[in-house]
């Protein structure tokens, strides 16, 4: 027979058993079960299991082995799960958010035969959006889809409006060396090394074509100044 107590504890009493109270006393303990405990009284053997948590059910039955006696309980979703769940869902990949760099009176750079930074990037980001709507089942959200002026803080509050879990910014690099070629690829975080710092500083040079009358960006620094 077998009973919970409204203690916690589950008491199995197995008539005509035998329990090696000892060993059963050292027994490695975990998940629900907290503390194993065995009496022997005459030919009769009580097991009793203390529990952390609550349990909704339970079902006791002997195998085939007539000397194994199988116990399953069964718990509600354990608070820790349900919120890693809800982090997981929160965080789920469901909305891309594209900024192209500059724009509107912000050229950005400027190549040797004129050609503007925020023309490319508004090009590029254009292609990669069009992929990702006819590939995937993202959302895609636009800081811009034009040659308009966006104030960074505006980009930052469109991304986060959106709940955007991924944004990318593209902009293109002017460099003395004209062999140069490639591309970077820039994470979120406050600069380590002082190309990084100086390239984070050149970025930011568009606050200063802001409305310095409302200046949102005083109390920002580091990381959520990158991100404004």
């Amino acid at each position: 027979s077998s009973f919970f107590h409204e203690n916690g504890w589950f008491y199995l009493t197995v008539a005509g058993g035998l329990a090696d109270t000892t060993e059963i006393r050292r027994s490695d303990t975990r998940g629900v079960i907290r503390t194993i405990a065995a009496d022997q009284l005459g030919k009769t053997a009580q097991l009793a299991f203390q529990m952390r948590s609550k349990v909704q059910s339970h079902e006791v039955y002997q195998n085939k082995d007539p000397g194994e006696i199988v116990i399953t309980l069964r718990t509600p979703m354990d608070n820790s799960v349900a919120r890693i769940k809800k982090v997981k869902d929160r965080w789920r990949l469901d909305t891309v958010v594209l900024d192209a760099g500059h724009g509107g009176k912000d050229p950005g750079t400027t190549g040797r035969k004129g050609t503007k930074e925020k023309d490319i990037a508004l090009d590029i980001v254009k292609r990669v959006g069009l992929l990702l709507e006819k590939n995937t089942k993202l959302k895609v959200i636009y800081t811009r889809e034009e040659d308009v002026w966006t104030p960074l803080w505006k980009r930052t509050k469109m991304a986060n409006e959106a709940n955007g879990k991924v944004f990318v910014s593209v902009h293109l690099n002017s460099n003395p060396n004209r062999t140069a070629y490639g591309f970077e690829t820039y994470l979120l975080r406050p600069g380590k090394t002082e190309d990084a710092i100086e390239v984070a500083s050149r970025e930011n040079e568009a606050i200063k074509l802001e409305d310095r009358s409302k200046n949102k960006y005083q109390d920002l620094s580091g990381g959520n100044l990158i991100m404004a």
